[in-house]
């Protein structure tokens, strides 16, 4: 592939993976969540943990999670069961804090657990999302050539990482 094709390429997978980002979901509104009850350096972190997430599926699909989930169906099932449970979960305590009034909104200073925690939020409510290994795997799927060089795959990766914006 020549170096225009390869350019292309990558911005074809940004300008996806950009609208993509624009539609909220469970990551907007952890983020938001945490924006509003913990301050902007936990959302921060939070956000930080989400494009940890999608780097991990990004190379994960780049090297072939589709594959895999097409060879073993059962990790494919357990994927959807983990990650549905888990947003589940989420959502709960999402409902059950709402019906309490703990502290005081955006506290400015946060410890180092809480930044930590807020950034494993982040990276978890995006890692078992089960729509994100199906939106990765499709969207190298369908933009990606077929003999696509490491090299661009590992920059298209960057470029979902770099293209996951704060979202607040």
């Amino acid at each position: 592939m020549t170096l225009t094709q390869d350019f292309s390429v990558i911005a074809a997978i940004t300008a996806f993976w950009l609208v993509a980002m624009i539609v909220p979901g469970l990551d907007f509104l952890l983020v938001t969540r945490l924006a509003v009850m913990k301050g902007r350096p936990a959302a921060l972190q939070a956000t930080f943990g989400i494009a940890s997430g999608v780097a991990v599926w990004g190379v994960a699909g780049f090297f072939g999670i589709r594959a895999l989930f097409i060879a073993a169906p059962w990790l494919y099932l357990a994927l959807k069961i983990g990650g549905g449970l888990y947003l589940m979960t989420v959502g709960a305590k999402l409902l059950m804090s709402s019906w309490k009034n703990e502290g005081e909104a955006g506290t400015a200073s946060l410890t180092t657990d809480q930044r930590s925690n807020s950034f494993f939020a982040g990276f978890l409510t995006n890692l078992l999302n089960p729509k994100a290994p199906i939106f990765v795997s499709s969207l190298f799927a369908a933009s990606m050539p077929q003999h696509a060089s490491i090299y661009l795959g590992l920059t298209c990766v960057a470029a979902m990482f770099v293209t996951c914006p704060p979202k607040m």
